[in-house]
This record gives C-alpha cells, structure tokens and sequence, in this order.
C-alpha cells in the first residue's frame, strides 16, 4: 500500500563510498536515492526509511527546499496533503 509519504523517488546506481565507520574506513558501492517529499513528512519519511533500511545507521538528510508554485502543486497532491509545508 502506498503511505503517500514522498511523491518521486530517483534511484542513482554505482555510488563508490568512503567512510569512517566504527573505527576503520571502510569502502563499499552504494546506490544514492533522492526523494522528493514536504517538510511536513519529514519524520514519518525518515521512520519509513530507517524501518526499510538494511544498514544498521542509514545517512538519511534532509534538507530545506524552495519550490516552484507547480511543483509544490504537484508535491502537495501526490502526498495527500493540503499543507504546501
């Protein structure tokens, strides 16, 4: 069932990272998502996310945005909302 908690998802494939990780750096290949959300989801995204997660800490940022009028349109009825926050 959809949550409706994002309304784009963009999948980049072939991310190489380097990492500090529990006392090491660490190398791995990786794959980079960009969700396209409202602030308003922020939390119960970031829950959806980690509960999903394989990784036991997921870097998961968010980040404040500025949208076009139609873009936030479309954000706000993808998500069921009618809060454009």
């Amino acid at each position: 069932m959809r949550e409706r908690l994002a309304a784009c998802l963009n999948v980049l494939p072939g991310m190489r990272s380097v990492y500090a990780w529990k006392g090491a750096v660490e190398r791995g290949e990786e794959v980079v998502a960009l969700i396209k959300s409202r602030e308003a989801l922020a939390e119960p995204l970031v829950a959806a996310l980690k509960a999903r997660h394989p990784y036991e800490t997921p870097v998961i940022l968010t980040l404040p945005a500025g949208a076009d009028p139609a873009t936030l349109a479309w954000l706000v009825a993808e998500t069921g909302g009618t809060n454009p926050a």
